[in-house]
């Protein structure tokens, strides 16, 4: 470094070095709790989780409120709400379980930046995470939107004996995701616009996810199997195909 600024200036320029904390995520946990304004008096429209930061020996923690807004658009953004009188996950399977990798995504990235947007969490130990910023983190990853559409069709009523049946003949368990996942190409496909490529391979869809829309499909589909076991209506095709789902059946 010292040999730089010298260099830099014998050319008229002056090098100013700062010297930052290198920190890594530990945990992200959801505190079970909406969040509070800062002097704790009154409740906001968020969900808290808490991020467990480590540098060396030294840990801190780091509260992150989720807006509903956020959590919302991540509803959409999945088709949660596409079946408003049978709900596709268990309630608070959201938070719980699929919010979880964005917020780590989210801290990921804050920790990141340098310059003025440099982020010290020991003197800044809460974050919010806006509609706008699970907007920006969700992205639009058309091979995300195909997976999850292809579960949601496998899942589907009409679909789903014929789905189940086919893992019952090959032997393969439905707790197994990695197993299961390409028995979704055949869900693959539907209209698409001249030029567009048409998909085939769900594992090479999922191989081209970023590793939080990886967590979000695995989230998702396990939310789609734990209302198989849970729902009513299926109770028939549980009991109908029972060695598929293993020895938590």
């Amino acid at each position: 470094m010292d040999l730089a600024a010298n260099e830099m200036k014998a050319q008229g320029v002056s090098l100013d070095s700062v010297v930052r904390t290198l920190w890594e995520i530990v945990s992200v946990e959801y505190s079970g709790r909406q969040s509070r304004t800062s002097d704790l008096t009154q409740l906001r429209a968020a969900e808290e989780f808490r991020v467990l930061l480590r540098s060396g020996a030294r840990e801190c923690s780091v509260a992150v409120n989720v807006t509903w807004g956020a959590i919302e658009l991540l509803e959409h953004k999945i088709g949660l709400r596409e079946a408003e009188t049978s709900p596709v996950l268990p309630p608070g399977h959201v938070v719980r379980e699929m919010v979880a990798p964005i917020v780590r995504k989210f801290i990921e990235q804050a920790l990141s930046r340098g310059g003025i947007s440099y982020w010290d969490p020991l003197q800044f130990s809460q974050r919010e995470l806006t509609a706008t910023d699970m907007s920006f983190l969700m992205g639009q990853s058309t091979a995300f939107e195909e997976l999850r559409q292809a579960i949601s069709d496998a899942f589907d009523p009409p679909v789903l004996d014929s789905f189940l049946g086919s893992l019952f003949v090959s032997g393969i368990k439905l707790r197994d995701f990695d197993v299961v996942l390409p028995e979704f190409s055949n869900m693959l496909g539907g209209a698409y616009k001249r030029g567009e490529t048409f998909s085939t391979s769900a594992p090479d869809l999922y191989r081209r996810l970023d590793r939080t829309e990886q967590e979000l499909l695995r989230k998702y589909f396990q939310g789609k199997v734990d209302q198989l076991k849970t729902d009513g209506r299926f109770a028939g095709l549980a009991k109908k195909y029972s060695t598929i789902f293993g020895a938590d059946q």
